[in-house]
């Protein structure tokens, strides 16, 4: 078993009592799941979190990103539903289990005292703006959520072995989607790519998230094939990274392939002690790459047709203006938005009224849509283009968070952002280049939808951020 820290994760004491907590609880369960599923599925979840309080956080990071990741082919198989929203809770825990602890480090207390700060500006602008309680929670714990995750991982140490072990989690989670998303392919696409979906089943922009999961691994492996030395090792990591960048292109995740290009532009010319006439190879094989996709795959094409981009940033700007014109109704406004979850930020959206299943487990929460939030919904609702594609739709995570927090949230938000740039560049080399890298991806596809709300990819660039200043097995390209 890998040693995630110095201390056993179980004492005799623990497993004594674990043991005897579930023969008791085992009968009750059995029936709770025949009489009342959903109470049987809150109590083992319950005694699950008391029994890993004597895990390493680390434990708990590995389990999150992949609740977030892969349990909606649970919920496929019959599982419930509320399952798609059980990272929440593993990652508080894995923070609050952090903090018990006690571990810290300085980078850690900087990315700590932005969460403080940031919760402390959704409530002023609860106070100011009213609305329901659990807006400014939501909202905080769905933006930072990433940067919580991020925390534990500057916070508990680890060693190389342990780093190892969450650099294979990361890169599983994003060649998982290639098979997935074949079978999808030759079995239930029939020609819609909107059903090649990975392991994010049944979401409504799960074509998307699968696309952008696999080209973070494309990025990674372009940057780590570029930075070697050793001829089969890049041969190996391109080879590896075409089935990754194919998955994005036949699932018509356009978003996120064009978000992807400055990010791994960026990537291949910072990475540091790499000679460069070294960079022109894994250049031209992106640049080969991106054009037989643009090529042969029609769809990507789109972007060439200037009167729809046009209507389609009409959709953008007009959100835009609405959202500014909301703001400055109030003497606040523009300063500190008009409320959590009060524009078009994935906690807005979280309403019966907007965009949430009836079936979903977050319709117990009974929030109700913010006036703004419908009126943006029912001018796109109204538009073909704007209602057919998430691209142009008045929906993304820039707009959510100036309309919920104004100035002064994005502002700390920036702050958080350039925190994680400045740690991910703490040690150089590929890994870094490629944290980095994925940073600007998030930023830009943070204006295109709501991304920087979607924890499929935020915790996964938050776990690349921690790896890059981890310390890591020798390799060539260190």
């Amino acid at each position: 078993m890998l040693a995630l820290n110095s201390q056993a994760p179980w004492n005799d004491g623990t497993r004594l009592f674990g043991l005897a907590t579930l023969l008791m609880l085992a009968p009750l369960t059995g029936l709770l799941i025949v009489h009342a599923p959903l109470v049987a599925w809150v109590l083992v979840g319950a005694l699950a979190a008391l029994l890993f309080l004597e895990f390493s956080s680390i434990y708990w990071v590995v389990i999150a990103i992949m609740a977030a990741t892969l349990s909606r082919v649970a919920v496929a198989f019959g599982a419930p539903h509320f399952l798609n929203f059980v990272h929440f809770p593993l990652v508080v825990g894995a923070f609050v289990v952090t903090l018990l602890k006690g571990h810290t480090s300085r980078p850690a207390r900087a990315i700590g005292n932005c969460l403080d700060v940031f919760l402390v500006v959704n409530v002023a602008s609860w106070l100011i703006n009213d609305g329901e309680i659990l807006r400014p929670v939501l909202n905080w714990l769905v933006l930072m959520e990433p940067f919580l995750l991020l925390y534990v991982l500057l916070a508990t140490p680890v060693t190389a072995r342990t780093s190892s072990l969450l650099w294979k989690v990361l890169l599983a989670i994003c060649f998982v989607q290639v098979p997935l998303g074949a079978w999808q392919f030759l079995t239930v696409s029939r020609g819609n790519p909107d059903l090649i979906q990975g392991s994010f089943i049944g979401s409504g922009t799960g074509a998307h998230v699968a696309g952008a999961v696999t080209l973070l691994g494309f990025l990674i492996l372009i940057c780590r094939g570029a930075a070697s030395s050793v001829p089969h090792v890049k041969t190996v990591c391109f080879a590896a990274a075409v089935p990754l960048i194919g998955l994005a292109v036949i699932a018509d995740a356009k978003q996120s392939i064009y978000c992807f290009i400055p990010a791994l532009l960026f990537a291949i010319v910072s990475i540091k002690g790499v000679h460069p006439l070294k960079v022109v190879l894994p250049i031209l094989f992106l640049g080969l790459l991106l054009y037989a996709s643009f090529y042969f795959y029609r769809p990507l094409q789109k972007i060439e047709q200037r009167g729809l981009v046009s209507h389609g940033l009409q959709g953008k700007t007009s959100a835009l203006l609405s959202i500014v014109s909301a703001m400055s109704e109030t003497p606040t406004g523009l300063l500190v938005g008009i409320g959590p979850g009060n524009s078009v930020s994935r906690v807005a959206l979280m309403t019966p009224d907007a965009q949430l299943d009836g079936t979903s487990a977050i319709s117990a929460l009974d929030l109700k849509t913010a006036p703004l939030t419908r009126e943006l919904l029912d001018i796109s609702y109204h538009n073909w283009l704007w209602k057919s594609s998430s691209v142009w739709s008045p929906e993304c995570s820039w707009f959510g968070l100036f309309g919920d927090l104004g100035f002064v949230g994005v502002g700390v938000y920036l702050w958080m952002l350039w925190l994680a740039w400045k740690i991910a560049g703490r040690q150089g080399g590929w890994l870094s280049a490629s944290a980095k890298g994925s940073l600007i991806a998030l930023a830009t596809l943070g204006g295109v939808y709501t991304w920087l709300e979607e924890p499929s990819f935020t915790l996964l660039v938050a776990l690349l951020i921690g790896l890059a200043v981890m310390p890591r097995l020798k390799t060539d390209a260190a």
